[in-house]
């Protein structure tokens, strides 16, 4: 068995001035995957320049529905892309921020996007690029964007072709936060505060795991892996340390149709000779035994270097003074994984249940 991971890092805004503005496509390493920042594309489930229809501050892999954009394909080139959709949403609770919430409910949250009249600069490479042409260890892509809910959100997405250390198996994305002050919920360029003090935010990520698609030989949308069962857990056992691994995993298991017996504790249980765990794509039996996930690692203070690591700046708290995601036996503590039945909650009317989002939320940071 393989594990492949992508590490989110948020931390806290760096000016930066380039002209080119794209998407970033990583396959140096294992792990091949695509990354689209919210001022460089909506995805197609967005409308540009709706507030009503714009959600994400990043969209991971199969841009366009076609997956002509990897979304954690692992090993890299595979005919295989994982989860369907990956995103990476931010979330800001102040209360009466969103009097136009479809859901009175609603009213106290937004989320944080770019629209064409968001004021502020914005930046994207022409896609990643070598840190060291000569080397060619370290991809690097950057992008910088002001967001509706006045945080400005900078980029930094690396991933190392070294496979010491399966160094290669993981892509970072770190995420540099600064809050103008300038609230402009509804994206119109006319902004509601320009002092606006934000009470708590949180950080998402979320992914559908339904095994995904293969390619065409034209590299588009090919055979569909439908009834295999997505497996999808969380593994808070002890590492050596005596510490929670504090690992959300997706794998393949079994069709869920085949779950058709009781077992001892009342749960679905598959007959013998059906339980069968690691397959893909039933139609041609493809095994593919791969753990997949994503993992909040650190909240940072202070800015995103050019070069470097932040690991030694000090750590972002909670609203209740906590560390960010937890350390030592208290591991994974301010994070938490749910599921939701319906893959895009966002949309009205709801989407049909049957697939199954999962939601990895960092613990809620207070920014002033």
């Amino acid at each position: 068995m393989r594990c492949a991971w992508q590490a989110l890092m948020p931390l806290l805004l760096l000016p930066l001035s380039l002209a080119a503005q794209e998407p970033a496509v990583f396959s140096a390493g294992d792990l091949w995957e695509s990354f689209l920042p919210t001022h460089v594309g909506k995805s197609y489930d967005e409308v540009a320049d709706d507030a009503r229809q714009t959600y994400y501050l990043a969209r991971l892999g199969n841009h366009d529905r076609q997956w002509s954009t990897p979304t954690q394909m692992y090993p890299g080139g595979e005919n295989l892309h994982i989860p369907w959709k990956q995103v990476i949403e931010m979330v800001e609770y102040s209360p009466g921020i969103n009097p136009g919430a479809r859901d009175p409910r609603d009213a106290n949250y937004a989320y944080g996007f770019e629209t064409s009249a968001v004021i502020g600069e914005r930046m994207a490479d022409e896609g990643p690029h070598w840190v060291d042409e000569n080397k060619r260890h370290q991809l690097i892509y950057w992008a910088s964007t002001p967001t509706n809910l006045g945080i400005r959100v900078s980029f930094r997405v690396r991933q190392w072709t070294v496979n010491h250390a399966n160094l290669n198996d993981f892509i970072a994305i770190e995420m540099e936060l600064t809050n103008t002050g300038r609230l402009d919920v509804d994206g119109d360029g006319t902004p509601e505060k320009t002092s606006n003090r934000i009470n708590c935010l949180t950080l998402n990520w979320r992914h559908e795991p339904i095994n995904s698609m293969t390619n065409s030989s034209r590299g588009v949308r090919g055979a569909s892996g439908w009834f295999t069962g997505p497996t999808t857990g969380y593994d808070g056992t002890p590492d050596p340390s005596g510490a929670p691994w504090d690992v959300p995993v997706t794998f393949s298991g079994m069709s869920p149709n085949l779950l058709s017996e009781v077992g001892d504790m009342g749960q679905l249980w598959a007959p013998d000779g059906s339980r069968v765990l690691g397959v893909t794509m039933n139609r041609w039996r493809t095994y593919h035994d791969i753990h997949t996930g994503a993992q909040w690692i650190a909240a940072k203070q202070g800015p995103l270097g050019v070069v470097g690591s932040t690991a030694n700046q000090p750590d972002k708290k909670t609203i209740y003074d906590s560390h960010p995601v937890g350390a030592g036996p208290q591991r994974g503590w301010f994070t938490s994984v749910n599921r939701n039945a319906n893959p895009n909650a966002h949309q009205h009317p709801p989407t049909p249940k049957g697939r199954q989002l999962e939601s990895l939320r960092l613990g809620r940071q207070k920014m002033v």
